[in-house]
């Protein structure tokens, strides 16, 4: 006898766009399902109970209901990107994509054996924390035998929070002597999220003074904490 569970597996989870940076509203996540036993599945819905920190956005509940569409964005994303030769996929353009299929009235089309159909979750996120989270549902939806069917479904989504913007923090003046002067810079990571391998390249305005050492390697930022880095210039 076959596990009904079995009949489809979670093929992969992500956040549309970029990461999102807590509390958020309105992030999507994508979760892609494959049909690995069932001829036929129409008229699918993914129910989600959210856990604790997620909300739908549409309704501000721990629950949702999301209808299935063929349509992969972050390929539709890069299909653009490659039509467009090289240039980076239009924001209004990956917007647009979202809202046709995060509107869509009824979900799309029929998934026989081995299809991949796409979820689109638009969650706010409130909670503070960080990490691996469990997502706990069914897939609802008609089969071959025009027989209503809810399969169990679980998936873990990764928050690791996102880095905006780096802070820099500088001196308005420097003193030289013999020569020789010390900038100390300070680097903020505003973000929620730490920042690995960062190389900081100093740029001076004009000639006067060059530093010996244009590029400063740090292992990491972490959120909210002011990291120092010196360099020393030489008057020209």
């Amino acid at each position: 006898v076959n596990n009904p569970e079995d009949s489809v597996w979670v093929v992969s989870t992500e956040w549309v766009g970029r990461a999102p940076e807590p509390p958020e509203y309105g992030a999507v996540l994508m979760v892609s399902v494959r049909n690995n036993a069932n001829p036929s599945m129409r008229g699918i819905v993914l129910e989600v109970e959210l856990p604790e920190g997620f909300l739908d956005s549409n309704t501000n509940t721990s629950r949702t209901n999301t209808p299935a569409s063929s349509v992969n964005i972050v390929r539709e994303a890069q299909r653009v990107f490659a039509e467009l030769g090289g240039q980076p996929a239009p924001l209004q353009v990956v917007q647009a994509l979202l809202s046709q299929i995060t509107t869509q009235a009824a979900p799309s089309g029929t998934f026989t054996y081995g299809d991949v159909m796409y979820f689109y979750l638009k969650l706010n996120i409130v909670t503070e924390k960080r990490g691996v989270f469990t997502f706990k549902g069914y897939l609802n939806f008609i089969d071959h035998w025009n027989n209503v069917r809810r399969v169990p479904v679980s998936f873990n989504v990764t928050l690791l929070g996102s880095t905006k913007l780096v802070l820099v923090e500088a001196p308005v003046s420097l003193r030289v002597e013999r020569g020789v002067s010390t900038l100390g810079v300070g680097l903020v990571n505003t973000g929620s999220a730490p920042l690995y391998n960062v190389y900081a390249y100093l740029v001076p305005y004009s000639a006067m003074l060059l530093p010996q050492d244009a590029v400063k390697y740090i292992d990491a930022l972490p959120p909210g904490e002011l990291v120092h880095v010196n360099y020393i210039l030489v008057y020209n």
